[in-house]
């Protein structure tokens, strides 16, 4: 972030590399060290597009007189400097996390309703003949409720009912008096 801000200071007309190094303390393992990790800090930067550089004409009072790199801050790095950097980064996550977990809360409440009125529906609808009871698994299973649940309600395995839903294997002809007056 001192590299960055470094920048951001700067303004329009950039730093080189090593007039940056002199903005920073040097580390214990001397000035040289300090240049390796404000070079790398400016490379992870470019990568990230935060940063850009440009050869300028000046040579490098620091590189045995190589050419030298004048980096500047594009309008992407000041946006992540002014929202705070990475911290401000890791604030928007949390938040977005809080807002997720709080959705996900709200549709598992929704879910418990939905499975305490399912219960409540099959108590009140016994005996079921099979014809019904594969309708309202159809039905039960469209308004999202799991398979585990569905065939704990009707004692039948989580697979069964995902084939009842699915109308797979449901040509079972039900012996209730009320299928058998609608087939005569």
């Amino acid at each position: 972030m001192g590299v960055l801000e470094a920048l951001y200071a700067a303004g329009d007309k950039g730093l080189l590399a090593g007039d940056m190094t002199l903005l920073f303390r040097p580390r214990p393992r001397g000035r040289n060290a300090t240049h390796i990790e404000v070079n790398t800090s400016l490379g992870h930067l470019h990568k990230a597009g935060r940063v850009q550089r440009s050869e300028c004409k000046e040579r490098s009072p620091y590189y045995h007189g190589t050419p030298a790199w004048r980096w500047r801050i594009t309008p992407e790095g000041r946006a992540y400097y002014d929202s705070g950097g990475r911290e401000g980064q890791i604030g928007t996550q949390r938040d977005r996390l809080a807002r997720q977990a709080a959705e996900q809360r709200a549709a598992s409440g929704q879910l418990l309703d939905a499975m305490e009125a399912a219960v409540q529906r099959v108590k009140s609808l016994t005996p079921l003949c099979y014809r019904d009871r594969n309708a309202l698994i159809c039905e039960l299973r469209d308004s999202g409720l799991p398979l585990e649940f569905i065939g704990g309600l009707f004692g039948i395995s989580r697979e069964r009912a995902r084939q009842v839903a699915a109308g797979i294997h449901v040509g079972r002809r039900c012996k209730c008096r009320q299928c058998q007056a609608d087939m005569n």
